[in-house]
């Protein structure tokens, strides 16, 4: 089968474009013929610029085809409609909102009659008139989305009469490269923790809906009760709100904020247990997937997708969403009861292997794309 693959995403370095290219190379494995287009951004900077190009290098390595198009643009809508047209494929699988909008009105512009399989992660409402008319295009036969919740959204936007064309593919995980590893020394090293640290992790980058200040209150409230406590809070854009109420709260010298990493298993392996205190736009995070994966003990607000891989006491806490009292009350019950935390993780484990693995949601991908070939 040929399949092309439109990617929103300049470069391949995080969240939705790390999932494309896992269901890209995996498909590529299986014999499929696949195309990835992604949009060429002109970058002023110009080492930003061949940063975002050279990300998409170890895909092409793996023998999927990739290219860049500037699609952006009203004559970009011309060159996109131009390259399907030469380049005619079974299925077209995009990513995100500009692919999406762009996939199909080219598709329409040129009167190709490909079937469109439109990826959606995101828990938020598609409200916008030409977003909705995108997503209802003649050509769009199926849509794949990350977990039930982000379902239930769409189906309130499109309408009950798409329902069978909705369907939940779990986002993945690499369950080989994440798995079970010892605490990597270089970085409890580099942390300089006192021995007996008990560590809270996080590895989200800032938005508000993330809610990190609260994942601080509760953290402050338990490291003035016991001094064993540490934090590590992986990812960007800590130094305008959080790195200051850190310091407002006088526990900015017990937290490391190591920024962005392009691998986070090292970070991951030294954690006692992976926070996430979200209240809004979880569609379903990688961050307890692949935590759960590493058997890292876990702790989730019950905030849409995420009920959906933790099942509470059973592969991990719930707590409500924003509740200190209770998140701290979660932290400190895991940090004091390691075994039955680390029972949770290991199923865990099992969940993602069985749910979450590259062969399971390209097995249903491939299953959704015969079926709309056949029609």
């Amino acid at each position: 089968m040929k399949i092309l693959h439109t990617a929103s995403h300049w470069g391949l370095i995080r969240g939705g474009a790390v999932q494309l290219s896992r269901i890209a190379a995996e498909q590529h494995l299986r014999g499929h013929e696949i195309t990835v287009l992604f949009p060429d951004q002109l970058f002023k900077n110009p080492v930003l610029r061949k940063k975002h190009l050279d990300s998409w290098k170890p895909l092409s390595k793996t023998g999927v085809k990739v290219k860049k198009i500037g699609f952006r643009s009203i004559n970009g809508i011309n060159r996109l409609g131009s390259f399907l047209k030469n380049h005619p494929v079974d299925v077209i699988h995009v990513h995100r909102n500009e692919a999406l909008i762009k996939t199909t009105r080219a598709l329409a512009r040129e009167k190709i009659q490909t079937p469109v399989v439109v990826q959606r992660g995101t828990i938020t409402m598609p409200q916008k008139e030409h977003l909705l008319a995108a997503f209802k295009s003649p050509n769009v036969k199926a849509y794949t989305v990350v977990a039930d919740a982000v379902k239930e959204i769409l189906v309130s936007a499109l309408g009950e009469e798409r329902l069978a064309m909705i369907h939940t593919v779990y986002g993945s995980v690499d369950t080989n490269s994440f798995s079970f590893q010892p605490p990597d020394q270089r970085i409890i090293h580099r942390l300089g923790f006192p021995e007996n640290a008990k560590i809270v992790g996080s590895l989200s980058s800032y938005r508000k809906s993330k809610r990190l200040d609260l994942l601080l209150s509760a953290l402050s409230t338990l490291m003035a009760r016991d001094n064993r406590i540490r934090a590590v809070f992986l990812g960007t854009g800590m130094d305008k709100e959080i790195l200051p109420l850190a310091r407002q709260l006088g526990i900015d010298k017990k937290i490391c904020f190591p920024g962005f990493q392009t691998d986070i298993r090292p970070w991951l392996s030294v954690m006692d247990v992976s926070v996430v205190s979200a209240d809004a736009q979880e569609g379903l995070s990688g961050v307890l997937r692949e935590s759960l994966a590493m058997e890292i003990p876990v702790i989730s607000t019950e905030c849409a997708g995420n009920v959906e891989i933790i099942h509470h006491k059973k592969t991990g806490l719930l707590v409500p969403v924003n509740q200190e009292p209770e998140l701290a009350h979660a932290i400190a019950w895991a940090l004091a009861n390691t075994h039955e935390m680390k029972k949770m993780a290991k199923n865990g484990r099992k969940w993602i292997v069985e749910n979450c693995s590259v062969k399971t949601q390209v097995d249903h991908l491939d299953t959704i794309y015969t079926a709309i070939c056949r029609k």
